[in-house]
């Protein structure tokens, strides 16, 4: 027997795939991609033993952060920028979908594969900010799963040793960095202290003025404010800076009330106790995008 409601429940599932698809790809081909630029860029500079500390792109955008976060896009360099945004983009869409395969698999949840595919569908419409600014969400997530894994297996001290990649965006992390120092213990802040040493090394080899660089496009970037903003906060109209610190009385309170919700859950197993983490990391953060949402799957 026919099962047409099975047969109308795909055709329409593959349909929304499809028209999310299409507007995921329009986006990536008719915007400028403007923060892709930004590391693009950061990281070829470096290789040409400039500073990454500077605006680009017509929106004068600023490279801010940690020296090592230009390093991870030394590779795309390889490549003409536009190759190289097309082959990111590729990346990001494939990591979204690895992250729902692999938790859907590690909590043997019971979603078929046309719910998986819906919720594809529905979460890179729901970032299409991070295709169409190319921001580097989905690098930042997979560290953070990496993490999680080798903590779910006790490799306290493999993952400190990548710690200091959380901090290419710490402010998307305030809850999830202690917890992972919390579960780590000793092993964790050895490694991580060891790991962190070693990168600020080179990073001063490399770039000796980097921290005094990266504190004054901080500060300029204080004075600077986006309609984007996604945080808490702004639901109550509160205005938000790039940098994150318009709002501080507000976060300051959501981080000690939140931090309290996540102490009692210590009980949980590894990986959903740092999703919850990191899930009250994104509700605290003191500055966030829609392109940001991805670091809540692994709550999901």
């Amino acid at each position: 027997m026919i099962d047409y409601k099975r047969i109308l429940r795909i055709s329409s599932t593959s349909l929304v795939v499809i028209a999310s698809m299409y507007f995921i790809f329009y986006t990536i081909n008719y915007n400028d991609h403007w923060d892709f630029n930004v590391f693009y860029n950061a990281a070829t500079r470096l290789i040409n033993g400039q500073t990454p500390y500077v605006y680009y792109g017509k929106k004068f955008l600023p490279f801010w952060y940690f020296p090592w976060t230009a390093w991870l896009f030394i590779p795309f360099t390889i490549f003409p920028q536009d190759i190289s945004w097309i082959l990111f983009s590729g990346f990001s869409i494939m990591a979204i979908a690895g992250t729902i395969i692999f938790f859907s698999t590690y909590y043997q949840s019971t979603l078929s594969s046309v719910d998986k595919s819906l919720l594809f569908a529905s979460t890179i419409t729901l970032c299409w900010l991070l295709f169409k600014v190319g921001q580097m969400t989905m690098i930042n997530l997979l560290i953070i799963i990496i993490v999680m894994f080798l903590m779910e297996n006790k490799l306290f001290f493999i993952a400190g040793l990548i710690a200091p990649l959380l901090l290419i965006k710490p402010h998307l992390l305030l809850l999830f960095l202690p917890a992972t120092l919390l579960l780590g213990k000793k092993n964790f802040i050895v490694a991580g202290s060891l790991s962190t040493a070693l990168f600020l090394t080179v990073a001063q080899f490399t770039t000796p003025t980097w921290l005094l660089e990266m504190y004054r496009l901080l500060t300029t970037g204080s004075q600077r404010v986006s309609g984007y903003f996604t945080t808490f906060a702004t639901f109550f109209g509160g205005e938000q800076n790039w940098i994150g610190t318009a709002n501080l009385p507000i976060i300051i309170i959501l981080y000690i009330v939140t931090a309290f919700i996540i102490w009692k859950f210590r009980s949980l197993p590894t990986i959903p106790f740092l999703s919850l983490a990191l899930g009250a990391s994104l509700f605290v953060a003191p500055r966030a995008y829609s392109y940001d949402l991805p670091l809540l799957l692994p709550l999901g």
